[in-house]
């Protein structure tokens, strides 16, 4: 039994009664068993087969040909539509075909072709399709089928809609939605569905807000009505469009409520689409690794199931992000591969896309003779399609660049740059100021290209924007360098800090955190998930730490796990994350304004800012009279070079014990990085006595506090802070204006796994007793009930660096690992949070120059300031570099000061005056004293 509706259609009882019904009655169930696969089609595709069978079932019992016809014509079209089986589909529209010609049934002919054309389509047959929907077209037409008419259209528009015919596409939707509108409520699903294909082809067209608009429409009437297949399908629609237009939250959200709307159904196949969509966006916001194994893992499973363009379009991801990996011998066998099965099925518009995307490496290998001609086949076949149209025009304008065709290049700019295609608008703009030679009218365009740029990532979550800035440095570069030609510092500056940490500063003005938790019944299961994983992923660990395997085949195998346990960890934390985030939907309001420095400097303060491209650097000096900008002599290579021989020192000297020897060799190293990254700026920075550093790439490695000059370190003459940008000097001003910092007991906890680090015992006792209170036992129990509150933190543990995956560095508790994804989901408001152990202020420095690791963590999740470690540290210096520098904080000392006190008190003892003992921490952020 089906359910109590069912009773009547089981097969026992319509081979005994269908026989004795009157043609009348058996017209009018057939009807009804037909309804009930268009019906369930669309909410269980399994279902709908146990109803096809019914049909088949009730035609074998009336033994009439068009009963046999429509039962054929019922499993053809749940084949096509649910399971995307056009070949076995097509062979049982080919049978009813047979029967309705037979018969001389021209109605149910045409009745027929209403979907037999979107299969003869899907397999290349277009010109079958045309013709066969055309004859249709007028037999329905005639005989004032309307609701099969309307069908047609619809189906009809979207074939022409492949092929790009997008006028001709909307003439037929129009019409389509017309003939629905006149059968009113009763076809309002198909209504809808009209609708939400117009919203596609106005997506192709280019016309994003009103696709966006038209599509938000529908979405709301499909919810009103309570139709959850559809509203699935309309959020599946929207979705790409989001995307193609950079609203990638947005999209995110749509397409994850889609996905999860079709699993519920049993619609597998669809959600495998979805899938494929997401690949493609995690390949826009630079997550290529991840969008290679989804789109590889779409591809076979389309491929098994014989979805030919699915799994075409699969491929198409698979080239796209291999190329992005730079693994362009993998990408052209692929992209190859998917234009052969797009041409076979005569899908002309994905063809292209696909040309156009081998020529595009051609490009980037410098294989200009190759590229050229297939983007001006490109050029040709992509008028309507304007996003496709628009990349062939750069790709063209980058040849004419590279060949100093400077006219020609302007030319393709400038026609990019009108069609206004929002994801690729900036790099119009960016080609029309490279290929502008007048230094103003260049720098006006390079500006413009940075505000276009800066909206799309508007459109994302700030924690998506690292990987999606990362390969579009060169704008900022080019901008800068032309702001410098034209003698402009302060504008340079400007430029320097909007391609830096933009991410971060967003986060923090908006108050974006990385909290995640289930703000409804569909979350919890991903909220639950995510613990066990956590949990899962801390054993493992700790058993990984213990180095208990004895062979290096368990090893591989315990971190592997590990592995696959964190992949999991990320992606169901960015999923909640997503999902839960309260983000405003105008783009404009996550444009974060740069903030000057000069208002909030003193006169004792001077803040050098750097800015590194790929073979240059450039140093900003900003006081309170003055912003002044040097090309410096010392690369970023040269600069990468000493920081190893540095670590090498300090490696040698933690083998051998032999600090002494080695110091004057470290002096050496340090005093070439003080001539090539200071000497040239002291003159500008003579009145100050703090210095606020603000790195970028390779400098955020370096400790600054160590550089030589002959005869004293820069901490000997300065007090040194760190900022990830110069705009956080605004923000923290704000932040001790407002007061919103803690008031609560200061929490001092260490935990020195198992005794094995003996003297983090003695320092926790040391700091606690110089501000009265107890030294604690340091596990996530105690920080989760105090971290909130306190004004002042200071851990002490070991600590794990993790470059190949930054949300899992983390300190060892005594009850567990303490990771960044965890300390995301914190929120502090201490003034000061110092972490003493190992590595902890090591980061992978991502795109737009985002610090990604614990020290970001920190800083998003409310800390106004941190003390933190380049290397691992050697545990009886940090003990006696702690107690300095809690003394001095202990007597109202501000941060930077006391723990320039520290550093030079352990440098002036001759057993510790190597800089590997005291060089290694730094202050973060604010100044000030602690309260």
């Amino acid at each position: 039994m089906m359910d109590s509706w069912l009773a009547f259609a089981e097969h026992t009882y319509l081979r005994e009664h269908a026989p004795a019904l009157s043609p009348v009655e058996q017209s009018a169930l057939a009807r009804w068993l037909k309804e009930q696969v268009l019906t369930e089609h669309a909410r269980d595709a399994a279902r709908a087969l146990q109803w096809v069978e019914l049909l088949h079932t009730f035609a074998d019992a009336t033994t009439r040909p068009a009963d046999h016809a429509l039962a054929l014509r019922m499993g053809a079209f749940v084949q096509m539509v649910s399971y995307r089986d056009y070949p076995q589909a097509l062979n049982l529209y080919a049978q009813a075909q047979a029967i309705y010609t037979d018969l001389g049934d021209q109605l149910g002919l045409a009745q027929l072709a209403v979907s037999h054309v979107w299969g003869l389509s899907a397999v290349g047959r277009i010109a079958d399709a045309l013709k066969q929907g055309a004859w249709a077209r007028t037999i329905l037409a005639e005989r004032q089928q309307w609701r099969d008419l309307a069908t047609l259209l619809s189906n009809l528009a979207a074939i022409h809609g492949q092929q790009s015919d997008y006028q001709e596409a909307l003439q037929l939707l129009d019409a389509a939605i017309d003939a629905y509108d006149q059968l009113g409520e009763e076809a309002i699903e198909d209504a809808l569905s009209a609708r939400c294909n117009r919203a596609s082809v106005l997506r192709y067209l280019g016309r994003f807000n009103a696709s966006i608009k038209l599509s938000r429409q529908i979405i709301a009437a499909a919810r009103e009505r309570k139709l959850a297949m559809l509203v699935a399908i309309f959020l599946h629609t929207v979705g790409d469009t989001y995307f193609v237009s950079g609203r990638v939250h947005e999209a995110i959200i749509a397409l994850d409520e889609a996905r999860e709307a079709y699993a519920r159904a049993g619609r597998e196949t669809d959600a495998l689409l979805v899938d494929q969509e997401l690949s493609r966006g995690l390949l826009y916001i630079g997550r290529n690794q991840e969008a290679l194994e989804r789109s590889q893992h779409v591809a076979q499973l389309c491929t098994r199931l014989n979805i030919v363009q699915e799994a075409a379009a699969a491929q198409l991801t698979m080239g796209l992000a291999e190329a992005a990996l730079g693994q362009f011998k993998n990408a052209l066998a692929s992209l190859e591969a998917a234009e052969t099965a797009f041409l076979t099925a005569q899908n002309r518009l994905q063809a292209t896309r696909t040309t156009l995307e081998r020529a595009a490496i051609f490009v980037r290998m410098g294989d200009v003779k190759t590229a050229q001609p297939l983007i001006y086949h490109c050029l040709a076949t992509s008028e309507n399609d304007p996003l496709q149209h628009v990349r062939a025009l750069l790709l063209a304008g980058e040849i004419a660049l590279a060949q100093a065709d400077f006219a020609a290049a302007r030319d393709f700019a400038a026609r990019a740059a009108m069609a206004r295609q929002s994801v690729l608008h900036y790099k119009a703009l960016h080609l029309q100021g490279c290929a502008t030679q007048e230094p103003t009218q260049k720098l006006a365009y390079f500006l413009a290209g940075i505000a276009a740029l800066e909206q799309l990532q508007g459109w994302m979550l700030p924690q998506f924007r690292p990987n999606f800035i990362l390969d579009k440095s060169q704008l900022y570069v080019d901008a800068v360098n032309t702001a410098l030609q034209l003698d402009q510092p302060a504008q340079a500056l400007a430029i320097t800090e909007r391609a830096k940490a933009r991410a971060l500063l967003a986060m923090l003005s908006h108050r974006v955190t990385g909290v995640v938790d289930a703000r409804s019944a569909d979350d919890r299961p991903i909220l639950d998930e995510l613990n066990r994983l956590r949990e899962r992923r801390d054993v493992l660990f700790r058993r990984w730490e213990s180095r208990e395997f004895t062979t290096e085949a368990a090893q591989e195998m315990a971190w592997s796990e590990i592995k696959s346990a964190e992949k999991q960890l990320s992606e169901h934390w960015q999923r909640l994350l997503t999902r839960n985030t309260d983000y405003a939907r105008d783009a404009a309001l996550w444009q974060v304004q740069i903030a000057d420095a000069q208002p909030h400097l003193s006169a004792d303060q001077a803040l050098i800012e750097y800015f590194a491209s790929d073979d240059e650097l450039i140093a900003f000096v900003v006081t309170q009279k003055r912003v002044t900008a040097q090309r410096l002599a010392i690369s970023p290579a040269t600069v990468r070079q000493k920081q190893q021989q540095l670590q090498l020192n300090f490696a040698i000297g933690q083998r051998t014990g032999q600090f002494a020897h080695l110091r004057n060799s470290a002096q050496q190293i340090l005093r070439y990085l003080y001539d090539g990254l200071i000497a040239p700026l002291i003159a500008d920075c003579q009145q100050a006595s703090q210095l606020i550093i603000v790195p970028h790439g390779i400098l955020h490695y370096l400790p600054f506090a160590a550089l030589y000059d002959g005869a004293q370190h820069l901490i000997e003459r300065f007090e040194l802070r760190q900022l990830p940008a110069s705009s956080f000097l605004a923000h923290y001003k704000r932040g001790r204006e407002n007061g919103a910092r803690g008031r609560g007991e200061p929490l001092i906890a260490g935990y020195a796994t198992a005794g094995q680090l003996e003297h983090i015992e003695r320092e926790v006792a040391v700091v606690a007793a110089q501000w009265g209170s107890s030294p604690q036992v340091a596990s996530r129990a105690l920080l989760d009930e105090r971290v909130a509150d306190s004004r002042l933190i200071h851990l002490a543990a070991h600590a794990v660096f993790r470059a190949d995956n930054p949300l899992f560095c983390g300190l060892q508790l005594a009850d567990g690992w303490l990771t960044t994804l965890d300390v995301f989901g914190w929120r502090i408001s201490a003034e000061l949070v110092t972490l003493s152990a190992c590595d902890t202020g090591r980061t992978v420095v991502g795109g737009g120059d985002e610090l990604l690791g614990l020290m970001q963590a920190f800083i998003t999740a409310g800390a106004a300031s941190l003390v933190m470690t380049h290397w691992a540290v050697e545990d009886a210096a940090t003990a006696t570099l702690m107690a300095t520098f809690y003394k001095h904080l202990h007597k109202g000392v501000a941060k930077a000061r006391a723990l320039q006190l520290a550093q030079t008190t352990l440098l002036a003892d001759p057993h510790y005056s190597h800089p590997y003992f005291w060089a290694a921490f730094m202050l973060i952020g604010a100044d000030g004293g602690i309260g």
